[in-house]
């Protein structure tokens, strides 16, 4: 399966030299790929007459976890006893997490406070 196609690496310089090791070539993709995720590249060479064949897929490669990418979406609340608040959102879909165990933390603050003021929910909430 190829994932994006003609996707252009940006080649590492060393010192202002093409960096070479033992005469292979090195690219780097930067914020081509997402955190947390597994690869395999697949190379092909191509010139003014065209694209010639892929090379065999390589092994599998992972990219290093990160912080989520976003926040939740669809936050709601309501119902409960007095003084009580039910909060409620969407979890973070499983490609938007970007690392294992992930967790919420819930910040709050009666309305009509400045800013700085919101409280924390210390409690671990975890993604369900």
């Amino acid at each position: 399966m190829i994932l994006a196609d003609k996707v252009i690496g940006e080649e590492i310089q060393h010192l202002g030299a093409r960096a070479k090791i033992h005469g292979r070539r090195q690219y780097i993709l930067r914020e081509k790929l997402s955190p947390y995720a597994a690869y395999q590249f697949r190379i092909a060479a191509y010139n003014e007459l065209g694209l010639g064949q892929y090379s065999e897929a390589s092994p599998q490669y992972n990219t290093m976890p990160d912080k989520p990418s976003r926040a939740p979406n669809n936050i709601r609340g309501g119902g409960g006893r007095t003084g009580d608040l039910t909060i409620l959102w969407d979890p973070l879909p499983l490609q938007e997490q970007n690392a294992p165990g992930i967790y919420y933390r819930v910040y709050y603050r009666r309305t009509g406070l400045e800013k700085h003021d919101f409280l924390i929910s210390y409690n671990k909430i975890k993604n369900t």
